[in-house]
């Protein structure tokens, strides 16, 4: 790619980026501009943890150490809404936690801008822009949180998003953890249903994130293991918001009952999406709930939906047929008669996610004998919330 048409594209990626940012009711130009913001040099990366169909999420193993400025302008956090406790120094200080990294990076995986397709040069940018418009505005347990910004443009190849560093996916816990686990020889009824309980309770926790999003009419449109990890607290959190979009009366579907939005078709992972999206159809949130019910059904039953199949083959028989995960004998009764209902074709006959959530509710109980401890997640959870 030239260097002309590289600038005629980012000058193209910012036009696009600030037509949706303007579009959009919750982005916040003071929530973001109140981030801290470090050079690319000020950052030394290390490990990868992870990549993607446009970035690259690596650790953070050193941090220059913050100048006389930098603590002046720091003086002002308590006053600052949006960042909570850590500014520009603490994470300078304190960016290793017991020698571990503390946070970590994600930018444009390097080579995006050499590829010589334009179209992935202008969605990989917008995409991480985008991402960051979401985080500067939204404060969940669950959600993962942003710390800090490069302090270079949005569409410039060296732009990065500071975030907490995450110690593995829930792919990784299925994978490694639950699978194990649950393949052992179990004897006691109590431990197995322990174990059923804590995957259960994740699920809940990633309703909860969801119901969050939904109560800002902001949709997700990309869940999956690989977008869902686990702090040092151990607590999930939802993180990826590239493909996230905002409802409003612009994209409504006119007269429909339930009310759906004229929005991108075919978006997201095929294994976890719903049929209007991949059929190109008017969807809503329920959407997002098609998706919880497919990772739902992958984290009881510990065995990866439609697997093996491609898009074509979804198309036939998942998106225009009735091939839906299969539900054991092993299945908390109560989640077999919901699955159902959170993946009927039909959106009208989907549940909320505040529907979902009292019916793992009432399992998480009956499986731990009516001991609410597991869904006291906010107490446990506060300083991951507001702290450091």
């Amino acid at each position: 790619m030239s260097h002309l048409n590289e600038d005629f594209l980012r000058k193209r990626s910012q036009q696009i980026l600030d037509a949706k940012a303007k579009s959009k009711a919750i982005f916040n130009k003071e929530a973001e501009a109140s981030f801290p913001r470090f050079k690319p040099d000020e950052i030394t990366l290390g490990r990868v943890l992870g990549k993607g169909g446009f970035c690259t999420v690596s650790e953070v193993v050193g941090v220059k150490p913050a100048s006389v400025e930098d603590d002046m302008a720091d003086m002002n956090l308590e006053e600052n809404p949006y960042i909570g406790l850590q500014n520009k120094k603490f994470i300078t200080d304190r960016h290793l936690r017991n020698g571990k990294a503390r946070y970590a990076i994600k930018k444009v995986t390097d080579g995006c801008f050499q590829k010589g397709d334009p179209q992935f040069f202008v969605s990989s940018t917008i995409d991480l822009a985008m991402e960051v418009k979401f985080l500067a505005v939204l404060r969940h347990t669950h959600i993962i949180k942003m710390r800090a910004l490069a302090d270079v443009p949005h569409t410039s190849g060296e732009f990065f998003i500071l975030m907490d560093c995450l110690t593995g996916t829930l792919e990784d816990r299925i994978e490694k953890i639950w699978k194990p686990e649950a393949g052992k020889r179990m004897v006691r009824k109590e431990v197995k249903n322990e174990l059923m309980c804590d995957r259960v309770a994740v699920a809940f926790d990633i309703c909860s994130a969801l119901e969050f999003l939904h109560e800002k009419k902001i949709i997700y449109r990309d869940l999956k293991p690989e977008n869902l990890g686990f702090d040092v607290r151990d607590d999930i959190k939802l993180f990826d918001f590239g493909l996230s979009a905002e409802l409003d009366d612009d994209t409504i579907v006119p007269g429909s009952r339930p009310a759906t939005y004229n929005l991108t078709g075919e978006t997201g992972s095929f294994r976890y999406m719903a049929p209007e999206v991949a059929n190109s159809q008017p969807y809503n949130t329920t959407a997002d709930v098609f998706a919880v019910s497919i990772l739902l059904s992958f984290m009881i039953e510990l065995k990866q939906p439609f697997k093996g199949y491609n898009f074509t083959k979804m198309k036939q028989k998942v998106f225009n047929g009735k091939d839906r995960p299969a539900i054991s004998k092993d299945c908390p009764k109560k989640i077999a008669a919901l699955l159902p209902k959170m993946w009927d074709r039909n959106l009208a006959n989907r549940p909320n996610l505040e529907q979902v959530k009292a019916i793992l509710e009432e399992v998480i109980l009956d499986l731990n004998g009516g001991d609410a401890a597991l869904l006291d997640m906010t107490n446990r959870t506060n300083k991951s919330l507001n702290g450091r």
